[in-house]
């Protein structure tokens, strides 16, 4: 599948290799093509919504950069639109996480 949103120059190659890592997981985890494309749209979003998108890195997923977003976010869109963007970060976070001992 070849993604109709570019990462360009966001964020940093780590991070990057991260979220298209994650958007090839639920590629494959029988999400709809609009799912898949929508989840990409929704980090992208988010990480361009920080202060220094570029230099952003896996650690400033914060609840209170989470919280900031969805916050302003909830102002411009529908509730179901945020849900989906909580929805999409949720499960990148979730992904991140080390797996338990």
């Amino acid at each position: 599948m070849t993604s109709t949103t570019s990462l360009g120059q966001l964020p940093s190659p780590l991070l990057s290799m991260l979220i298209e890592s994650f958007i090839d997981s639920i590629r494959w985890s029988n999400r709809s093509i609009s799912t898949v494309l929508s989840y990409r749209h929704d980090l992208i979003s988010f990480l361009k919504h920080q202060e220094a998108p570029n230099d952003f890195t896996l650690e400033q997923f914060t609840v209170d950069a989470l919280e900031d977003y969805f916050l302003q976010k909830s102002e411009c869109v529908k509730p179901a639109t945020l849900a989906r963007y909580q929805s999409s970060l949720r499960s990148f976070c979730k992904k991140q996480r080390p797996p338990s001992a």
